[in-house]
């Protein structure tokens, strides 16, 4: 018996021992760990008292009060043990009611058996029974005085009779723990008060440095090196005592030496000559050393005003007026000082001739000075409590005076320090940034209105229309918002032939008119060009419309610029929605319906319809098809003979792209060119139809299928043309793929070529140069001027179908079309006429001297094999021309071409 108590009292001394071991050990720890350390010291304590102590379970859990959850940060299992962690994250400190009250009291909460809670603690025993804990044992730290988390043991194989060294144990890291984490907290604000002084320090308005005990400057903010005239890298590193004239360093240096001491002075104010790029120049230097806690010298912060000016001026006042009188009497910003009472108890001359002059304008004073208004007076009494508190510098802005008196001001307030280091005062210094401020006003008008009319444009629509459709949410009423989109018809001929500066005062005039028949809760918006839209952001059943034919009721009226009458008409589109929508789908539903107004003859207004909804919806899937649709190889080329009258020979073809799509089916280029122009898609396409449709016809060449004389035409976009490198990337692709460039024909429309004079004439005489041939495309349907047509290096005129198609019975379209090929024969161009369907169109156009021509008579745009079959089939017979077919008397030969594929009419 004896030796049995022996052994146990010996058993209870190693772990008693081993005990204070492991505090020890834990102090040692904590003691020198680094915030980077601290989690990973943290585990390893877990693990250590888990193992000392014989625990299936510890853990460290963390407490957020501002979600009121619990979530642990760190585990320790023994073998065999489900971990818990991920359990444990989260879970509302509402959870075990009773074991919770008793941490947030910083209570030890002790548990030998689960099953044993008496009454009232059925919920506590109710989550330890689901989570297996048979026994626990949590010890609190906090910060402050509230509860910050819990350092515990548990245990899941049955009771545990916790033991006094256990709970010693907990307490000791609860306590360490706490310690640490106060200490993180610390450094964490010490960390931003650091960033905040870095901050102050870099965009401080004067000079400061930091100063070794030798003088080299080991950190210097932008003020310094403007100063001294130096880069900030030529600046650190340097002597700063090499810059101060040398009798002031003699006088200086006893007491500057005397910062060096462990016992020395903190704080010195001197006043030297800087070496400047203006020569010496007399400065204030407050230097303040910082020092290790066992008060040897680290270096010093110097603070550096310029009082040259000051001396000269105001040699006979004493040191403190040097300092601070003279320069601020001369500065042209006002500077008052205030006391704690925020009382005026100095104000330098800009100030008080500032309130003099405000005075005598009309604004109303208050014991001396300008009255400010609530919000003004609220904000300068704010900062000066703010400095006096808290001792930094706040800039704020805020108007004083009022009418034509008023002025904006950007106020700096200054804190100023008493011997024992509080707020004694607070200097403001107050600059007039009003003509900023109209500045700034200004830049924001222009950037919401637009800059020739003054109107809203389209960013402030767009955003005038998301207020006013969110507004219709949730009414329940008839009414609705209505947008109008109107475009002026005909408007770009005023450009073309009047210049810009007449169109922009005939626009001016026009958005005067609109303007002076809508209500002052509308909206009148300029786009761009010619376009406008009104937002009516409140009307009932049928309003819309009334508003839209008086808005071109109202340029019914002529318009006279400069001695010049315009009559005007107008194409409204009209969108009315009950129900939210997104603004941008009302702008283009709105310019959907403004379209059809066009299409139907103009000067109308249409609305959006379903029909239209359709349209648009199809209009932006095809958008969003032809986004990759050359990477997935949907496009193919189809070939249009080009024929000669005569002889009924194919001398040429044009190549025309076809969509493939994988839904739709093959589509012409009319319905997905002109979403191409807008995507940008059309330079990459127009690339690829230009490299296939050349390697194609060289390959003919090649075979003999053509001749030397065959010439292939190509449709350049308006895109394409204001590309950089167009002549050179065309010089290289027909060299590449072995095609005489007199064989290729680009063809770009005449709408493309007057869009901009001087780019188009660069462009078309790069490609001339090339050696390619240049034809207008759709010639007489545009505004072109032949001043600037005769100056273009063209060599093919193209006649539109629109006037072949009244050939030979429509006397006008005899008659212009007489006129072009007269034009083209003056200007030495050969001919071309498109959309010739009926034999008689052919026999007009060669009775006019119209040598070659394409259309339906003879092939539509076909694959290439058919376009082969057709330029075989089109060979005349080597006995003879052609037969001829259905000559007339007084008629010249006209010879029958039967192409391969059926005569359709529609394209």
């Amino acid at each position: 018996m004896l030796r049995w108590a022996a052994k146990r009292n010996e058993d209870e001394d190693r772990r008693e021992h081993a005990f204070e071991a492991l505090l020890d050990r834990l102090f040692a720890r904590f003691l020198s760990v680094s915030t980077a350390d601290l989690e990973l010291a943290l585990q390893e304590t877990v693990e250590e008292l888990g193992r000392f102590v014989g625990v299936d379970r510890s853990y460290i859990i963390r407490h957020d009060w501002h979600h009121r959850t619990s979530s642990m940060t760190h585990e320790w299992c023994a073998p065999g043990v489900e971990p818990s962690f991920d359990v444990e994250q989260r879970i509302p400190m509402s959870t075990g009611p009773l074991q919770q009250a008793r941490l947030e009291a910083l209570e030890v909460s002790e548990i030998p058996d689960v099953g044993e809670l008496g009454e009232g603690w059925d919920e506590d025993r109710a989550y330890l029974e689901s989570e297996g804990i048979t026994a626990i044992l949590e010890v609190p730290f906090s910060l402050g005085d509230r509860l910050a988390g819990v350092i515990g043991f548990d245990s899941v194989s049955g009771p545990v009779q916790w033991r006094p060294t256990d709970v010693t144990a907990l307490k000791a890291v609860a306590s360490l723990i706490a310690n640490v984490l106060a200490r993180r907290a610390t450094e964490a604000t010490l960390n931003d008060t650091l960033q905040e002084l870095r901050a102050v320090f870099g965009s401080a308005p004067v000079p400061l440095m930091l100063l070794d005990h030798a003088g080299v400057v080991l950190r210097a903010n932008p003020s310094a090196s403007e100063m001294f005239g130096l880069t900030p890298e030529e600046l650190v590193g340097s002597n700063c005592l090499q810059r101060i004239h040398p009798s002031d360093l003699e006088a200086v240096a006893p007491r500057w030496l005397s910062m060096l001491e462990t016992d020395g002075m903190d704080v010195s104010t001197d006043e030297v000559r800087f070496l400047t790029p203006a020569g010496y120049r007399w400065h204030r230097v407050d230097a303040t050393a910082t020092r290790d806690p066992d008060g040897r010298f680290r270096y010093s912060t110097v603070h550096i005003v310029d009082v040259d000016d000051a001396r000269r001026t105001a040699s006979q006042l004493g040191r403190s007026e040097r300092r601070f009188g003279s320069l601020v009497e001369n500065l042209p910003d006002a500077v008052m000082r205030f006391d704690q009472n925020h009382r005026v108890t100095f104000a330098n001359a800009a100030a008080i001739s500032t309130s003099q002059e405000m005075a005598a304008a009309g604004t109303v004073m208050r014991a001396g000075w300008p009255r400010l208004e609530r919000t003004s007076a609220s904000t300068l009494r704010e900062s000066l409590t703010t400095v006096f508190a808290k001792g930094r510098p706040v800039t704020v802005e805020y108007p004083v005076g009022t009418g034509q008196a008023e002025m904006w001001c950007e106020s700096t307030f200054v804190p100023e320090f008493a011997a024992d280091g509080s707020v004694e005062s607070v200097l403001l210094v107050a600059r007039d940034i009003t003509h900023r401020r109209v500045e700034e006003a200004e830049l924001a008008h222009r950037a919401t209105h637009d800059t020739l009319t003054g109107l809203p444009n389209r960013s402030l629509l767009l955003s005038l229309l998301a207020q006013a459709s969110a507004a219709r949410e949730g009414a329940d009423d008839e009414r609705s918002l209505a947008l109008l989109f109107l475009d002026v018809d005909r408007f770009k001929t005023v450009n073309d032939t009047l210049g810009h500066s007449t169109g922009d005062e005939l626009l001016c005039a026009v958005a005067d008119r609109l303007g002076s028949v809508l209500r002052p809760s509308d909206t009148l918006a300029r786009l761009g060009g010619d376009e406008f839209t009104v937002l009516l952001p409140d009307v009932g059943p049928g309003e819309a419309a009334v508003v839209a034919d008086r808005l071109r009721q109202s340029l019914e009226a002529p318009i006279v610029i400069d001695g010049m009458t315009f009559r005007l008409t107008m194409s409204i589109g009209v969108v009315e929605s009950a129900e939210p929508a997104e603004p941008a789908d009302l702008l283009r539903w709105a310019d959907a319906a403004m379209y059809e107004a066009k299409t139907q003859g103009r000067d109308r207004a249409c609305t959006f319809d379903e029909r239209m909804r359709a349209e648009v919806s199809e209009r932006n899937e095809l958008d969003r098809d032809l986004t990759g649709a050359l990477d997935r190889r949907e496009f193919v080329l189809h070939y249009q003979p080009e024929v000669d009258l005569e002889t009924g020979a194919t001398v040429g073809c044009e190549a025309l792209v076809r969509w493939l799509h994988p839904e739709l089916g093959i589509m012409s280029a009319d319905r997905f060119i002109s979403l191409a122009e807008e995507n940008g898609t059309i330079v990459s396409l127009g690339r690829w139809v230009l490299r296939e449709a050349c390697r194609t016809v060289a390959r003919w060449r090649a075979e003999d299928i053509v001749d030397r004389d065959f010439v292939l035409r190509v449709n350049l976009s308006a895109r394409q043309i204001d590309q950089t490198g167009l002549a050179a990337e065309v010089a290289e692709l027909v060299e590449s793929v072995g095609l005489d460039p007199s064989q290729l024909c680009l063809e770009i429309t005449e709408t493309a070529l007057m869009r901009d004079v001087r780019a188009g004439m660069q462009a078309l005489t790069e490609l001339h140069e090339v050696g390619v041939r240049l034809a207008v495309d759709d010639f007489g349907t545009g505004y072109s001027s032949l001043s600037y047509l005769k100056r273009f290096p063209l060599d093919v005129l193209k006649v539109d179908r629109s006037f072949v198609d009244g050939l030979p019975d429509e006397a006008h379209d005899v008659a212009i079309t007489t006129a072009n090929l007269q034009l083209a024969r003056s200007l030495g161009l050969s001919v071309t006429a498109e959309g010739v369907e009926t034999p008689e169109q052919r026999d007009a156009l060669l009775t006019m001297g119209c040598r070659h021509a394409q259309g339906y008579l003879f092939s539509r745009p076909v694959p290439e094999a058919e376009l082969l079959a057709y330029i075989a089939a089109s060979r005349p017979s080597v006995n003879g021309p052609l037969p001829r077919h259905g000559d007339a008397p007084g008629h010249p030969t006209r010879h029958a071409v039967a192409p391969p594929v059926p005569v359709a009419t529609q394209p």
